[in-house]
């Protein structure tokens, strides 16, 4: 069960925060995407061929390229490739790649860098991601086995992200566990947005994770603001951002779970948590909350 939240913000810092009313996606709804169909027999053929040359390659930006254009088919024949993605490390031909990104950006520590290849692998382990949740009868376990394994995920949250998104895609529902502990530690904003969508994608029964989405509908701050342990102005304006990242996913997964429209604080006006919170008490037992 998800804990309770008494978060507020402070007018004060509010003031010095980006405006409410610009959210940083159209989360409400999903964006708009092109249907997943199955790829031509000539079709598929191109890029097979197209993945085969940019492997050979050892280029990573070249094998993402080819990821992406497969993830628009479900053709079996790209799920091994997919598979192979998801494990990928760093070429040589992306470790001079970074050598050269590093002298550009004014880096040449051993650790520099080597954050900078790791951001070569998340790429295209998170387009491998994309791909296999095209196949959710054939990869939700791969996919929630990868996101247990944290030598897989060290250092890499956007894989991380993409891996619990492409487990909300396949309606994975036994992930829900693992993607709870993510949720709970209130991290990585794309993260905390997967998650998020992934409890609506899979329409969560869990009540303690329910109320939660519900508490979210408000932005965090500080429940005593005089308080000597209070974190600081700068800790609650990030948690502000993050929060006005994925407030409007809040809503829609609500929406999936409920079937009612509950929506996120907006400028001075308040948001609809005490009533989604009543609604949740008292309807409970036919939503089949526990």
């Amino acid at each position: 069960m998800m804990g309770s939240l008494a978060l507020r913000l402070p007018a004060a810092i509010a003031l010095v925060l980006v405006p409410w009313a610009v959210p940083v996606h159209p989360q409400e709804e999903d964006a708009a995407k092109p249907e997943v169909t199955t790829a031509s027999p000539p079709e598929a053929r191109r890029l097979l061929d197209m993945h085969q040359a940019a492997t050979e390659s050892e280029d990573s930006a070249r094998i993402v390229a080819s990821l992406v254009r497969m993830t628009a088919h479900d053709n079996e024949a790209f799920l091994v490739h997919a598979k192979n993605a998801l494990k990928y490390k760093a070429s040589k031909v992306d470790r001079e790649a970074v050598k050269v990104e590093g002298e550009e950006l004014g880096i040449s520590s051993r650790k520099g860098l080597e954050k900078l290849a790791r951001q070569r692998e998340v790429e295209v382990q998170s387009a491998a991601a994309r791909l296999l949740a095209n196949f959710p009868d054939k990869t939700s376990t791969l996919l929630l086995k990868s996101l247990k394994d944290k030598k897989l995920r060290r250092g890499k949250p956007r894989l991380t992200a993409a891996l619990i998104d492409a487990l909300g895609r396949t309606r994975c529902a036994r992930a829900e566990g693992e993607v709870e502990g993510h949720f709970k530690q209130f991290g990585d904003k794309d993260v905390m947005r997967a998650s998020i969508r992934f409890f609506g994608q899979v329409k969560s029964r869990d009540k303690g994770t329910v109320r939660t989405l519900c508490e979210l509908l408000e932005p965090p701050e500080p429940g005593n603001v005089d308080s000597p342990t209070n974190p600081p102005a700068s800790y609650w304006a990030a948690r502000w951002e993050q929060w006005n990242y994925f407030r409007r996913d809040v809503t829609w997964s609500l929406r999936q779970i409920t079937g009612q429209t509950f929506r996120p604080a907006e400028g001075k006006k308040s948001g609809d948590s005490v009533k989604a919170l009543k609604y949740i008490r008292e309807h409970a037992k036919e939503l089949g909350l526990k």
